[in-house]
């Protein structure tokens, strides 16, 4: 009865594959020590718990076609999963997993493993220059036939695949199951959220942000990439950020006309206003905040007049501007150009954080930007 359940399991997916279809995601969660989808144990679960490995039911052997009651050899075993695998990801184990079904066999768990050595995908070449492979044992300790080199060695180097040894293998293989992300989220306070993040991808926060448990944002927390929230939706869940730290550099292209673009002022709208000072040559804040990057994030752009404004505006809950000194010292670029008055493509705006004083300002002045991104 095993040897047909896991085999309508393998073929049924290859069955799916072949027609160019996908197989069904199972909805049900699952945690470690559970029974997985095909019927064996789930070795581990994602931080996120969509996604896991499962060893199969039983081993390999008991369903391979010329079947010995002495095992497989490592070849044997790799070619049988590549060969009649397809898209379902059946492979051998690490030596990590094995060590975690004899922990689960040890804490009482049904696992169907023999009292034998079991095969690992780890391989190495010997001193000889053949190539080996590592093997874990399921002998008890307690078993006499088992040599005492196998006993205090549960991870031991063995002679060449080759040679023809024919041991146990029990194949893993990752699987996923459909899952919301809100479920590890909906208990959480909106700190707890943050702290939780931390440990998560970018494309991860981003998807959170755009769900319905997005962390809640406010003027003056600390922004998703570390740097300082000074705009918000009404929900929190979006908004713009200022880095954490200044930039400097000019402006560039004095006297030279960007042909009607850069000349945005509204929230938002740095980032074409940024990307229109590269596209031009205006080669010198602009390529600096392009290739700004800070905890993984690299989305910066040099704020417009009006998103500059704003921060000067919530000065007291950011922080972190340069608010004394030397005017030279204060000023601060904004990405919104003029070429309306006489002689303007010599200009671009600034705002001085010392007093809010805003204006046009020589573009070879090298004076500090905030880049800026939109979350």
């Amino acid at each position: 009865m095993k040897k047909i359940t896991l085999l309508l399991v393998l073929l049924s997916f290859q069955c799916v594959n072949a027609s160019g279809f996908e197989p069904v995601r199972p909805t049900q969660k699952y945690k470690v020590g559970d029974t997985g989808p095909s019927g064996g144990l789930v070795l581990s679960v994602s931080i996120l718990g969509d996604s896991g490995v499962e060893a199969a039911p039983f081993d390999l052997d008991d369903y391979y076609p010329e079947h010995s009651e002495f095992g497989l050899t490592w070849i044997e075993a790799k070619e049988y999963l590549g060969n009649h695998n397809q898209l379902l990801d059946w492979r051998l184990p690490s030596i990590a997993e094995l060590m975690r079904i004899k922990d689960l066999q040890d804490s009482g768990l049904e696992t169907n493993m023999k009292e034998s050595l079991y095969w690992s995908d780890t391989t190495f070449y010997n001193e000889d220059d053949e190539k080996s492979a590592y093997i874990y044992s399921f002998y008890p300790d307690e078993y006499p036939q088992v040599d005492s080199w196998v006993k205090s060695r549960p991870l031991f180097e063995y002679r060449p695949v080759f040679a023809g040894y024919k041991l146990s293998t029990r194949p893993v293989r990752r699987f996923t199951w459909v899952n919301h992300i809100c479920d590890h989220l909906d208990n959480l306070s909106n700190e707890d959220k943050k702290d939780f993040v931390d440990i998560l991808s970018i494309e991860e926060r981003n998807e959170i942000q755009n769900s319905e448990c997005s962390i809640e944002y406010n003027v003056g927390d600390v922004g998703p990439a570390g740097g300082w929230v000074f705009s918000v939706n009404e929900e929190g869940s979006h908004g713009l950020e200022a880095a954490p730290e200044d930039i400097r550099g000019q402006w560039f292209c004095h006297y030279k006309s960007l042909e009607g673009n850069a000349l945005r002022r509204g929230l938002g709208e740095g980032k074409e206003n940024t990307l229109d000072m590269i596209e031009y040559g205006c080669l010198g804040v602009a390529s600096t905040v392009d290739k700004y990057a800070v905890n993984g994030y690299d989305d910066w752009y040099l704020p417009s007049h009006g998103e500059l404004d704003l921060m000067y505006s919530n000065i007291n809950e950011i922080g972190n501007f340069q608010k004394t000194g030397g005017r030279l010292d204060t000023m601060y670029w904004t990405s919104t150009t003029n070429e309306i008055y006489q002689n303007s493509l010599r200009f671009s705006y600034i705002r001085d954080f010392r007093n809010g004083w805003s204006n046009l300002a020589e573009k070879t002045f090298n004076f500090r930007a905030r880049p800026t991104r939109e979350f």
